[in-house]
């Protein structure tokens, strides 16, 4: 809204499922929403994708272009999922259960089976690396909830 120019107006939804209906229904405009539950709709001609906002396109769904693609700099918005654990786990049992991830994300089985449910695993992370990157998200998106004058409802 703020780098577009544009008037909208935020609907919260407890989930994507009852918001694609409303999408479908022309209830509401668009919406942001992950692919993987919007691939149906999309598929069978129910709703029209737009763009994608990953760095590049999905392999899912690589005919999907990426905002970037389509002149949008700056809308990236990638959804995440990592394995926390409470602050005093010993840091051998973090190491550990660690590695167990790292081989569960490079196994080809496992990729495969995850890429079809529109998820991309990331190999080669570290505890240290996915701490950096979660304080770097909230950090980025604090910023704009705080600039957007979001209030909790």
């Amino acid at each position: 809204r703020q780098r577009l120019g544009i008037d909208v107006h935020h609907v919260s939804y407890r989930s994507s499922v009852p918001a694609l209906l409303d999408v479908i229904a022309g209830r509401i405009a668009f919406m942001v929403v992950d692919l993987q539950p919007a691939l149906p709709q999309i598929r069978d001609g129910k709703v029209r994708v737009l763009g994608v906002t990953t760095p590049q396109r999905v392999a899912v769904a690589p005919d999907i272009p990426t905002l970037a693609e389509l002149g949008l700099d700056g809308f990236e918005l990638v959804a995440w999922v990592g394995v926390v654990a409470p602050a005093g786990v010993p840091h051998p049992i973090v190491e550990q259960l660690a590695a167990q991830i790292e081989k569960l994300t490079s196994d080809p089985a496992t990729i495969k089976r995850l890429t079809a449910l529109a998820l991309e695993p990331v190999s080669g992370s570290t505890p240290d690396r996915f701490r950096a990157f979660v304080k770097a998200e909230v950090d980025r998106w604090g910023i704009i909830v705080h600039n957007s004058g979001a209030e909790l409802e």
